[in-house]
């Protein structure tokens, strides 16, 4: 094919589709090596941040992790170990998997008689606040339902993988209950 000079086209449009996918490898940050080792369709690697699909999923914003646990209305008694590991820091992890681990033996409750992340037992909200208190690691949720409000407070891990290291309730907090 020809343009209106004689020229053939062909050798422009070889050279485009090679300049487009250079920006391309350059703005994901794959060198010619990797892009042999990761095929386009290899969607599982995140080239600039060095992670895979898996450890993305795993590493959540604090809003993000609040928002699944909220959204989702997550009771800590339905949570196995490396979902326990996914929301809590590795003390709590370790409190939490010993009350849980009372509880099967004795067959009742141990020391959470409660939902922990509504500090009720049978509070259902209907929606939920959440706010970061100044600049700390602390997050105010506060539960709405009908006429009715639960309010709790949740420290987070200060980390890449931010994680929950401590849940304040008007009267005490979760290491304190399950260190009994």
């Amino acid at each position: 094919m020809k343009n209106k000079t004689g020229t053939s086209i062909q050798p422009i449009k070889s050279l485009m589709f090679i300049a487009v996918m250079s920006t391309f490898w350059v703005l994901s940050g794959c060198d010619s090596k990797q892009a042999q080792d990761h095929p386009v369709q290899d969607a599982s690697v995140n080239h600039q941040a060095g992670l895979n699909k898996q450890d993305e999923m795993k590493c959540k914003s604090v809003q993000a992790l609040l928002n699944d646990i909220y959204m989702n209305q997550i009771k800590v008694t339905d949570l196995n170990n490396a979902q326990l590991k996914h929301y809590f820091s590795d003390e709590l992890v370790q409190l939490i998997s010993k009350d849980n681990q009372c509880r099967a033996d004795i067959n009742g409750i141990c020391n959470l008689e409660f939902n922990i992340f509504t500090d009720s037992q049978e509070f259902k909200f209907q929606n939920y606040d959440l706010n970061r208190l100044s600049k700390s690691q602390r997050y105010e949720i506060v539960m709405h339902a009908h006429n009715e409000q639960s309010r709790v407070e949740i420290e987070m891990t200060d980390s890449h993988c931010p994680k929950i290291a401590n849940i304040y309730y008007k009267e005490g907090n979760l290491k304190h209950i399950l260190s009994n």
